[in-house]
């Protein structure tokens, strides 16, 4: 994710320099930052937005919806029979009891929950007949067209598939339960026993889609691990956390115990509407029970729903033990224990029982008001049908308010400022005064645990917001990620000592802490940070605690050359002025999220618009492809392992391969970080030789319970050998090939993959003159770079007079195939410019190499490593160095945004350009210039594109609300219309 920023390419020297900008959050709702850096251009990149609201046309839908069904509700209470009046009654009821228990949000009122709409209206038969179970058959039709034609109107209204298939599957629910309802014989234990039924079956159907949209994910986790346990996915600490999360808690804890009063209020009357919408559903249903007491079904659903609130409330007391020996320890169950790693999954069942408790309720009420006015007066069918018309005015305004009062805030609020809390303005100032360039890891780094700030009704965790800071604040942990749950774990556990040490290898120099209530562990977190050997405090204000990693590295150097940042940046970026930068601080810091779920990664700010060029986007493509930024984690302690972080190609770039089609095929198989994963293949690697004498070749594979084999020959020496990959773990970890006594010359090394689930990473060919220690520490220091063929020389027999170096710098060069042969070195200065000869014998399946060479330099000077990095590019991209790296008249741009929903950019390029707005994806949005409006390129799901062709440009990108609320409008009217017609069909006076 980026600030608005712009790169200035040369040979060498890169710059990075950031200007400020005003953040405004705006119908935001992405998952992750897909944009990328080229060479020789300037580039802004912007925030991109992730904060989820429903979207405008939605919002103005869900508001002429309820208005809608008021109007029904209204017409058919005052006109039709008792047993309807009294099941739309219920069915209110009924959704305020789903949008009471299922809600985490307080303001219960200020939100249209899809449960609100999706219990209430779609399960009008059910709690209909269980309510006047003698009815006749006809009239539960009635309602179940009626609860069908709401719900197909709910289903128009979404854009999510999974709520699009849950409501056809609630629809044709509705429509069994009502034939199921004419073959029965009016019993209400038959047919609430048929409505379970049904129940359960709707909703298994939507769990399994649940298990099968993560699936993917879990399988990939599955083999990361080989074969051991989902940890990432699931262990007893995911469910301790989600039980404390719980949703369904809101209602038994109160207030009390879910906000800290010191940091969060909810002004009144807001507090007094949110305890009374949790308590209602509550005390309403098991109301029932003391009324009629004789009713078996009402004890069976009585029992059931506390059977539901245990299971809801998950590893909370008092059967936390059990719930955790349910979904984790019991051996077979534990295996599918996952799909219910969230005790809110059990929330649905107790919204069911709910609901038919509440319609039990407000038949009785009705039935004995009905009675009593009956034997009072004498003339019970004219006070019955006052008493029903007060009933149904009554309803009606209830609605009707429950419409205004959540409608209007909802519409007004789509465009709104965010709002930074004080103790992160102080912290930030206090951040101005360091020097140097931080990189923080933030602690939690779950955002919804962090609700002491807000705006219209928004809630805004403050680690996002960063982005309106000022400070060079850099970088929270790589959320929802192996990483983090490494770091999260062994704080809380206290496994290690040497955090810092941990975090350095991704260039973490400060952990800000926040001591949030709600994070079960937040003590422990805290003590263990002031324990730690390389922290030390060096700022508190309030909750909020910044600690110190002396074991970073102060100094970013500068590599120059092609640098593409595919993600990589975690949520936020420097703001400040950055001269220098290493492409490590972008690669080695990003973990992907799991799509379409709300992390750190997701918020942040929504200003500006992203320029890339087109072959960026197959460069960044080969990062994800090669597993360039995976890293390896090692977890101290008897049990360790590597975890290996694995780059997925999300939408953004399956959409940029379908656009541009590259001529290649990609394997996104785990071992994304070897440099081939494809069984049976060969590959061949070329290297120079210039001083005669005996070399120890290394490689750094990937090993797994699965195994797999590597065999390595070299023609005309006495190298052939093999490794096995068979080990425990997963791990990535360094094997000695084999000693061979080569001469000066060109060599190639044949390398044979022969199946399994292993892989090579890195080759590192080690000179014998160069002690053991000093091996082993050239091979630490590569293992951390990211390289793939490392070639060390012994810096006394170099012929290269290369000057004005120190120690550990950098210098980043480019090449193209492995089989590069270093020639000669010039110097410019301090500048480096190497020559080589090509020779390329890349894998078939790739079409051009790129290579990225970091130049490493002794105190003296002298170059004593060299260390590449592969770049593929598609078949259409120029293969000379000279055109490819041709110094060329940068793009430059400058923008403003005189209005929330209009960007003006002042383009000036030589080259086409990919015009990324960060925006969620709209056809609202519409961009225009020199009297022509460019063509969108749909990126993604997220993400808005627009080809810009020409050099000179003043392009104007607008959001249109016209077309977005016609959409709206046309869809609402047109419901308004069908369900009239339906209404007027189905009320018609008919003999029951």
């Amino acid at each position: 994710m980026f600030n608005p920023g712009l790169f200035e390419g040369g040979d060498i020297v890169w710059q990075f320099k950031v200007t400020e900008a005003s953040f405004t959050t705006w119908n935001p709702r992405l998952s992750w930052d897909n944009v990328g850096v080229i060479p020789q251009f300037k580039v802004y990149f912007l925030l991109i937005p992730v904060i989820f609201h429903p979207e405008v046309s939605q919002r103005v839908f869900y508001f002429m919806l309820l208005f809608l069904i008021s109007f029904i509700m209204f017409t058919v209470v005052l006109k039709e029979s008792s047993s309807i009046r009294a099941s739309l009654l219920t069915c209110y009821l009924a959704a305020i009891a789903a949008a009471g228990t299922y809600t985490v949000n307080p303001w219960v009122f200020m939100r249209i929950p899809h449960y609100f709409l999706l219990w209430g209206y779609a399960f009008i038969p059910l709690v209909f007949f269980i309510v006047h179970r003698g009815c006749r058959c006809a009239n539960v039709r009635e309602a179940a067209k009626i609860g069908c034609l709401l719900g197909l109107v709910l289903t128009i209204s979404q854009t999510a598939p999974f709520i699009i298939f849950a409501n056809f599957l609630l629809i044709v629910c509705t429509f069994a339960v009502s034939i199921m309802l004419d073959l029965g014989n009016g019993s209400a234990t038959r047919t609430a026993t048929r409505c379970f039924i049904m129940f359960t079956i709707a909703y298994a159907s939507t769990l399994g889609l649940d298990a099968f949209w993560i699936m993917p994910y879990l399988q990939s986790f599955h083999r990361l691990y080989s074969g051991g346990p989902l940890t990432y996915v699931f262990d007893e600490s995911n469910v301790i956390m989600l039980s404390r999360a719980s949703r369904l808690i809101n209602v038994f804890r109160l207030r009390g115990n879910w906000w800290p009063t010191s940091s969060f209020d909810l002004p009144a009357p807001y507090d007094n509407l949110w305890i009374l919408s949790s308590l209602v559903p509550v005390v309403l249903s098991f109301a029932y029970y003391l009324l009629n007491s004789r009713n078996r079904l009402a004890l069976q659903l009585g029992l059931f729903s506390v059977a539901m609130i245990f299971l809801s409330k998950g590893s909370q007391q008092p059967m936390g033990e059990s719930y955790l020996w349910l979904t984790a320890r019991l051996p077979l169950i534990s295996r599918v224990g996952w799909i219910f790693r969230d005790p809110d999954k059990w929330a649905g069942y107790l919204v069911f029982s709910f609901s038919l408790l509440c319609g039990l309720l407000v038949g009785e009420v009705q039935s004995r008001l009905s009675g009593r006015f009956g034997k009072e007066s004498g003339i019970s069918m004219r006070a019955g049908a006052k008493f029903h018309k007060i009933q149904g005015v009554f309803l009606c305004f209830l609605i009707v308010g429950t419409s205004i009062f959540s409608g209007f805030p909802m519409v007004l609020s789509t465009f709104s400022n965010t709002v930074l809390p004080q103790d992160y303005h102080d912290l930030d100032r206090w951040l101005a005064k360091e020097g140097g360039h931080v990189k923080t890891l933030w602690l939690p780094d779950e955002p919804v645990s962090i609700v002491s700030w807000r705006n219209n009704g928004k809630e805004l965790p403050p680690l996002p917001l960063w982005a309106s800071s000022q400070r060079v604040l850099f970088g929270s942990s790589p959320a929802i990620s192996v990483f983090n749950d490494f770091v999260s774990s062994s704080l809380v556990h206290n496994r290690t000592e040497n955090i810092g040490k941990i975090l350095s290898s991704v260039g973490v120099s400060h952990i800000v802490y926040h001591g949030d209530t709600l994070n079960p562990h937040s003590v422990e977190i805290l003590g263990n940070l002031h324990n730690q050997k390389d922290l030390r405090l060096k700022y508190q204000n309030n909750q909020l605690f910044v600690f110190e990693n002396g074991h970073s590295t102060p100094d970013i150097h500068c590599i120059s050359g092609r640098i593409f940042c595919f993600g990589g940046l975690d949520a936020f970026i420097p703001l400040s002025k950055i001269v220098h930068f290493t492409s490590a601080m972008w690669g080695l810091s990003f973990i992907e999220q799991e799509p379409n779920q709300s992390s750190l990664l997701d918020i942040v700010s929504s200003e500006d618009i992203v320029l890339m060029h087109e072959r960026a986007l197959h460069e960044a493509i080969l990062d994800i492809t090669t597993g360039r930024y995976s890293i390896p984690i090692l977890q101290s302690g008897s049990s360790s392992r590597y975890g290996w972080s694995i780059l997925r190609l999300n939408d953004l770039w399956t959409n940029v391969l379908a656009q541009f089609q590259p001529k290649v095929s990609y394997d996104l198989d785990f071992n994304q970080g070897v440099v081939w994963a494809d069984s049976n293949a060969t590959m061949q690697v070329t290297f120079g030789v210039k001083e005669e004498g005996p070399y120890h070749l290394w490689a750094r594979v990937v090993t797994s319970p699965n195994g797999g084999k590597l065999s390595f020959s070299l023609p005309d020496s006495d190298l052939n050998s093999e490794i096995v990959l068979q080990d425990r773990w997963a791990r990535i970890k360094w094997i000695g090939v084999g000693r061979v006594l080569l001469s000066r010359g060109v060599y190639q090394l044949v390398i044979n993959n022969h199946g399994g689930s292993g892989g090579l990473n890195m080759l590192c060919l080690i000179p014998d003159g160069i002690l053991k220690a000093e091996a082993d520490r050239l091979l630490r220091q590569i293992a951390t770079s990211g390289a793939r063929m490392i070639f060390i020389v012994d810096s006394e027999k170099t012929d290269m007079p290369i000057q004005n170096g120190s120690h550990n710098s950098s210098i980043r060069l480019n090449y193209e195939t492995l089989g590069a042969q270093l020639i000669r070195g010039e110097i410019f200065g301090n500048l480096i410019k190497l020559h080589y000869h090509f020779d390329p014998t890349p894998p078939a399946k790739f079409d051009h190499y790129v290579f990225v060479v970091d130049v490493s330099l002794t105190d003296a000077g002298q170059l004593y490593g060299l260390e590449s990095q592969p770049l593929w590019l598609g078949r259409d991209c120029p293969q000379e160095l000279d055109i490819l790296f041709a110094e060329a008249r940068p793009t430059s741009i400058k923008y403003d945004r005189p209005e929330p929903t209009k960007i003006v950019a002042y383009l000036q390029a030589e080259r086409q350009l990919l015009v990324v707005l960060s925006e969620n994806y709209h056809p609202g949005w519409v961009a225009s210039g020199d009297d022509r409006t460019y063509r969108r390129i749909p990126v993604s799901l997220l993400l808005n594109g627009f080809l810009v062709d020409s050099e000179k440009n003043i392009l104007e990108i607008e959001f249109v609300p016209e077309k977005y609320f016609k959409i709206g409008s046309v869809i609402s009217v047109s419901s308004l219309a069908i369900i009239l017609l339906a209404v007027c069909i189905l009320t018609r006076k008919r003999k029951y």
